[in-house]
């Protein structure tokens, strides 16, 4: 038996399948497998992965038509002969040639049946944590129970026991979007307990992922997530309720609504099975970001979509009005919030970052400037653009520098705002 399959799913990845590859043929580990599955791919993907399976005897090349990433992933599953299962995105790579000895022997040294460590993120040629989501560094190692730390971030930093997959049905929903999530929520709810691991094993790659929805996509993303609010409803993990609860409205909700508002029925039903799962009992009061915990019902999505209208205008009025227009932020909120702006010919002053460092020297071709580079004059108006868990400690930074003209962009609205729905 070899010890580590890891599944790579293959679709289109030309441009950075090489390094991802290279890092997995570096691991020190012995008894590994490398399972790719190429997804359909149109480019020359196909061609490296050739040339990598006649190179090395452990990688098993297996090919399907475009089904989408979790699809692939599950015939890997299938196909592993692995005592753990990992799984590597295609253009992603791991830390060093550690990663995965460290992963696996920890987790037989102690028993556990999923075992993970931290992420980086690979932007712009650095390494770093910046713009990650806050679980992406483990502060300690030890055995964590579910319940007390329920992790939804980042399945691929995790391997897996092959039999508590497979004895759990544990596989990836035929979703576009929002697979990931259910898998790793229902493998971690059934183990109840994971190993986590202080150091670096995963390397994100942040600068391309810019995803754009379409309706499949949200009606995908919309029944992921409500598969895993159900799940957090059967195991009563309450931390975890919230939090799907929270990224429901604040990633989800907007689009649904311009979808609903726009005919989609399927979406209806879905939006009811989420209402109808979420358990107040078990929700955080003091950890909601929304002012409801459920979804408008379809009747009330026409005029809230209306209202978002008007407020939109009042929005770009107000910032066409000021001259000093700073945007607080370069990550993905940051830079949507640039291009929306400049597309409505708002005059953007600059970009602010906490550290020029680790971000770009521009977006969307206007400058980024550190917070200590400001000559602040009291008449400005600064957008906090990230994800909300940022934003209060960022407001306060800002309102210690003597700036009270703050608007914290609400993504969830934002989102409307973008597409333009009502014109």
């Amino acid at each position: 038996m070899n010890k580590v399959s890891v599944i790579i799913p293959v679709y289109n990845n030309v441009k950075y399948l090489e390094r991802c590859l290279k890092s997995v043929f570096s691991q020190n580990m012995e008894q590994m497998e490398v399972i790719c599955i190429d997804d359909g791919s149109t480019d020359e993907s196909i061609l490296i992965l050739s040339d990598y399976a006649n190179r090395y005897g452990n990688l098993r090349l297996f090919h399907q038509e475009n089904k989408g990433a979790g699809s692939a992933r599950n015939l890997g599953i299938a196909k592993a002969s692995g005592e753990f299962i990992a799984f590597l995105d295609a253009d992603d790579f791991y830390y060093d040639n550690m990663a995965l000895r460290k992963l696996y022997y920890t987790a037989k040294e102690s028993g556990a049946l999923i075992c993970g460590g931290s992420v980086c993120s690979f932007r712009n040629g650095i390494l770093t944590l910046d713009n990650l989501h806050r679980e992406a560094k483990f502060t300690r190692n030890g055995l964590m129970a579910y319940s007390d730390y329920p992790v939804c971030y980042g399945f691929w930093r995790f391997i897996y026991k092959k039999d508590l997959l497979v004895k759990n049905n544990i596989f990836f929903p035929d979703y576009r979007r929002c697979q990931d999530l259910p898998f790793l929520i229902k493998a971690m709810c059934e183990s109840g307990y994971f190993y986590a691991v202080e150091d670096y094993v995963y390397c994100y790659r942040k600068e391309h992922k810019e995803v754009y929805f379409t309706r499949q996509k949200i009606t995908d993303y919309t029944k992921g997530m409500r598969d895993c609010l159900i799940l957090s409803q059967k195991y009563r993990i309450s931390e975890l309720h919230t939090e799907i609860i929270n990224m429901i409205h604040r990633q989800l909700a907007a689009m649904m609504y311009m979808e609903i508002n726009n005919g989609c029925s399927e979406l209806i039903s879905i939006l009811e099975e989420i209402n109808q799962a979420i358990t107040e009992e078990l929700i955080i009061k003091n950890r909601l970001i929304c002012k409801s915990i459920y979804l408008l019902s379809p009747e009330e999505i026409p005029e809230y979509i209306l209202a978002a209208g008007q407020r939109k205008e009042q929005f770009i009025e107000r910032l066409k009005n000021c001259d000093n227009v700073y945007v607080y932020g370069a990550g993905k909120v940051g830079k949507r919030v640039v291009r929306f702006l400049l597309e409505q010919n708002v005059n953007i002053r600059s970009v602010v970052v906490t550290s020029k460092d680790q971000n770009p020297d521009c977006v969307e071709n206007v400058k980024v400037c550190g917070i200590d580079e400001i000559v602040w004059t009291g008449d400005e108006i600064i957008l906090i653009a990230t994800f909300a868990y940022m934003q209060d400690e960022i407001e306060q930074e800002i309102l210690h520098r003597g700036n009270t003209n703050i608007e914290k962009i609400d993504i969830e609205e934002f989102t409307l705002y973008e597409r333009k729905f009502w014109f």
